[in-house]
């Protein structure tokens, strides 16, 4: 791929994934269909358990939920952290293209 291909596709995809980080750090996490809350802002999940008045049952409950929750969240920010880390090796190979310049054949090296 020549170069002056190369600097708008990589700059598109630092894009892409920026976008993508933030809509994955904004976005609902969900288990079991219960809202956990987002992944900057995480739900607290001690309601979210159910209530038969038996304590152990209820206990066991809200302790599944907020594992679940927990695990959801943590998906959710690893796969921000690799959209940021994308983002940025892509936006430092777009700045390292850029800087380039393109010699025409038989230009001296010196």
């Amino acid at each position: 791929m020549p170069t002056s291909l190369r600097y708008p596709v990589l700059l598109v995809l630092c894009t892409v994934l920026t976008v993508g980080a933030f809509l994955l750090l904004t976005s609902d996490a969900h288990a079991q269909e219960r809202n956990c809350g987002s992944a900057i802002l995480p739900r607290d999940t001690t309601d979210l358990g159910l209530d038969t008045g038996n304590v152990a049952v209820d206990d066991f409950s809200v302790q599944e939920v907020a594992d679940d929750c927990n695990q959801a969240i943590l998906r959710q920010r690893y796969l921000t952290g690799m959209c940021v880390l994308g983002a940025i090796i892509t936006g430092v190979a777009a700045g390292r293209i850029r800087r380039q310049v393109d010699r025409f054949p038989g230009d001296p090296i010196v």
